[in-house]
């Protein structure tokens, strides 16, 4: 028995649903790395403001969801936290777990829908702050005469891993409804087209029909103009006439 086929046997075992493992892996992972986040800083910011030393030096600890540290000499600030922020970044983690779990055990419509959902908020939240965080570090590079040092810290690489790992999620699990809608919208674009050419032709021929058949053009025939008989010499034939179409009779000969 092949790999696939034993896996296939194994997973017709399972609880869950048939061909939705391997969307739903990446989802509950990204969202259960995506918790660390929360916890720890994932970019330190620093800056030299004095004397050169470990102590002379500007620092700062920033979290994805906004709130940050600053730590240095002679610096009398204290941390400042937004909670809210961080309540929401949770509901997003939760959310790419119960959807990645959604996506495997609940069968039909419903539960693609609800995982899919679940997993797109949770890398809208969690990708947004990545982005966020890359940017900051494109404005901090772009201003080198500042003197800013950037360092990324570990909670920010775990970041970076969970986006990926939802994103994949993500387009596992709508990669076939859009290859369908898109199958859908070309043929539907083809029958308009070949509507359009089908409308195109039948204008086209009440115009012909208007303008009339192209006239005929007449044939100038040389018929014989020698007598008919002895007896009548001075009867002569018909001479030159026009005729629509050419008979046997209608050739050239030369008077006798």
């Amino acid at each position: 028995m092949s790999a696939v086929a034993r896996w296939r046997e194994v997973e017709g075992r399972m609880p869950f649903v048939r061909g939705r493992l391997p969307a739903a892996v990446p989802a509950v992972l990204g969202g259960l790395l995506a918790v660390a986040t929360i916890i720890w800083p994932v970019m330190r910011i620093s800056q030299p403001i004095g004397p050169d030393g470990p102590s002379a030096y500007f620092v700062q600890r920033v979290w994805s969801w906004g709130r940050y540290t600053i730590e240095g000499a002679d610096l009398d600030q204290t941390s400042v936290v937004n909670v809210a922020p961080g309540y929401w970044l949770g509901l997003a983690c939760l959310s790419g777990v119960l959807g990645g779990v959604t996506w495997l055990l609940r069968r039909g419509p419903d539960g693609r829908v609800l995982g899919g959902v679940g997993v797109a908020f949770a890398l809208a939240v969690v990708g947004g702050s990545f982005v966020e965080r890359l940017g900051n570090v494109a404005l901090y590079a772009s201003m080198a005469e500042t003197g800013f040092e950037l360092e990324t810290l570990p909670a920010g690489r775990v970041e970076l891993v969970a986006t990926v790992l939802l994103l994949v999620a993500l387009l596992l699990m709508v990669w076939r409804p859009v290859v369908g809608l898109a199958r859908q919208l070309a043929a539907f674009a083809g029958r308009v087209a070949a509507r359009g050419r089908r409308r195109a032709i039948a204008d086209e021929e009440p115009e012909g029909a208007a303008r009339g058949a192209a006239p005929r053009v007449g044939t100038a025939a040389l018929r014989d103009s020698s007598p008919t008989s002895a007896g009548h010499s001075g009867d002569r034939g018909a001479g030159v006439g026009f005729t629509d179409s050419a008979t046997a009779e209608d050739r050239f000969r030369p008077p006798t």
